[in-house]
């Protein structure tokens, strides 16, 4: 181990180290000895590009256009445009209107339907406790449950034909507008032709 210590010590003391190259006084030329001269300092001859434009001149050459300089096609036809939207805002205006009744009158049927379900439930159970034996409460409960499933099987049948009707109506109005907006394209590409 000690062997190997010393090795490793000779091994590293036989590395030579570079020494740096200095440049002797004498390999140096007489003007790099002498002191540098000193430059001349610089006088300011930047000049701001646009210091000589005059602003107003450039834009009052500048004419705003007018509503003379644009020219609409004869099939631009403001008011017609503007009817077209009113009737559209009508008729989205209908449809919502027709679309609230119709959620308005679902959510009343719904809480007609709540109210009874719980009557007849009330009225089942005092059945079935006032039975005598455990066979008659079965029994009785069983026809419960029937009658239960027959009413909700109905009340879910009439709930999905009132959400289908009121859907129904509700495009056909939107479907109807939008057959005559069609209508209306034609006409003007008829009438630009």
């Amino acid at each position: 181990m000690a062997a190997r210590k010393a090795s490793a010590r000779g091994a590293s003391a036989a590395k030579p180290v570079p020494s740096p190259v200095v440049p002797s006084p004498a390999a140096q030329s007489p003007t790099t000895l002498a002191a540098p001269e000193m430059e001349k300092p610089m006088t300011p001859t930047f000049k701001f590009p646009f210091a000589d434009v005059d602003f107003t001149k450039v834009w009052g050459e500048f004419k705003m256009p007018t509503a003379a300089d644009f020219k609409f096609p004869v099939a631009f036809n403001v008011e017609a445009i503007a009817e077209a939207q009113r009737k559209n805002i009508a008729v989205m205006t209908s449809a919502n209107t027709a679309a609230f009744e119709a959620f308005k009158s679902l959510a009343e049927r719904q809480a007609e339907m709540v109210k009874a379900m719980t009557e007849d439930f009330s009225k089942a159970a005092s059945e079935i406790m006032a039975a005598a034996s455990f066979e008659e409460k079965a029994t009785k409960q069983a026809d419960v449950a029937k009658k239960t499933y027959e009413t909700a099987i109905a009340n879910l049948r009439e709930l999905s034909e009132m959400i289908a009707k009121s859907n129904t109506q509700t495009l056909e109005a939107v479907n109807a507008r939008v057959a005559e907006v069609m209508e209306e394209v034609k006409a003007l590409v008829a009438k630009k032709n």
